[in-house]
């Protein structure tokens, strides 16, 4: 199996594709992905497998996150002042097509976005809400300390854990 990572985000149509894979109230319309397309930070990266798009995970500075119903300064202590925000990274989101699950897949993208980050230098947090066991299995073994939980993420019926990982 050969892994391959990108930091140039693929066409619209195979982003929307990611999409697909979230409960009907988390899916992004066309026109709400095009902007997260344009202001996705360039530690985010695409990886694809033997040569086919596998996964990616699409972080924003956390300055721009601003869910609709969602307060998004309802954060950790850490991160509560203007400074800090604006060297805080925001994982948008993680996703793997199904296929590639259950290999180990998403912890390598989630280390090497992680190692970009670290050479990028720029950002101090990385932090974002995990809201399946293997992805707040994966953050946990990248050190995060989650600090609260959402019980009905966006109406979606998966709780969210709130984490924190110092870079």
């Amino acid at each position: 199996m050969r892994l391959n990572f990108s930091h140039t985000c693929p066409s619209l149509r195979q982003t929307m594709r990611f999409e697909e894979l979230f409960e009907s109230g988390l899916q992004l319309s066309q026109e709400e992905r095009i902007n997260l397309n344009e202001r996705c930070l360039d530690s985010s990266a695409w990886l694809y497998v033997d040569g086919c798009l596998a996964g990616e995970q699409v972080l924003v500075n956390a300055t721009d996150f601003a869910p609709e119903g969602v307060d998004p300064w309802d954060l950790p202590e850490i991160i509560k002042t203007a400074k800090r925000r604006l060297h805080t990274a925001y994982v948008y989101s993680t996703a793997l097509f199904p296929e590639f699950r259950g290999m180990g897949i998403g912890l390598i993208l989630s280390t090497y976005v992680l190692g970009h980050l670290r050479g990028y230098g720029h950002y101090r947090l990385l932090t974002g809400h995990a809201t399946t066991s293997g992805m707040c299995a994966i953050r946990n073994k990248l050190g995060a300390v989650c600090s609260s939980t959402h019980e009905d993420w966006f109406g979606s019926g998966r709780k969210a854990e709130y984490y924190v990982i110092t870079i």
